[in-house]
């Protein structure tokens, strides 16, 4: 299975219903600009954070999203 086929999508959600369904109110996660970080917005994912030049050239994003 490629890109575009939804699994990162239905893998993100049974990972937020899992969360919710043990009480967990919030969602935070960690990427890399080489791991298309676009893709978490698309899921109400919001940046919190950006830490420059790591691993070395690239950035590392931080986004957080509420369950509850």
């Amino acid at each position: 299975m490629g890109r575009r086929q939804g699994l990162g999508s239905r893998l993100l959600a049974r990972a937020e219903e899992a969360a919710r369904a043990r009480g967990c109110r919030q969602a935070v996660l960690e990427t890399h600009d080489f791991q298309v970080p676009a893709f978490y917005p698309k899921h109400g994912y919001i940046c919190c954070g950006v830490t420059e030049d790591w691993p070395a050239g690239h950035r590392q994003y931080h986004f957080q999203k509420q369950l509850a």
